[in-house]
């Protein structure tokens, strides 16, 4: 997994001259965090859907950061 933390407030331009920033409270690895724990607290369904929840947000958190450090909004744009 990508490590933010150490990019929190700063401003990334790749080689595609799109500007990468991170101003997110929660990081992918947190969500995950938070998922593991969810699965650990044992109570039942709302814990196993609260971890599916997490680890989909860490996942989906991820593949956004990861894709617009590649460009991809230069190639797609939203529109």
């Amino acid at each position: 997994m990508v490590s933010i933390e150490k990019y929190h407030g700063m401003k990334w331009v790749s080689s595609s001259s799109e500007a990468l920033e991170f101003d997110g409270v929660i990081s992918p690895q947190q969500y995950l965090d938070f998922a593991k724990r969810d699965i650990n607290e044992m109570d039942g369904l709302r814990s196993l859907a609260n971890a599916v929840s997490n680890a989909k947000r860490s996942l989906h958190l991820q593949s956004e950061l990861l894709s617009d450090a590649l460009g991809i909004k230069s190639i797609m744009p939203k529109g």
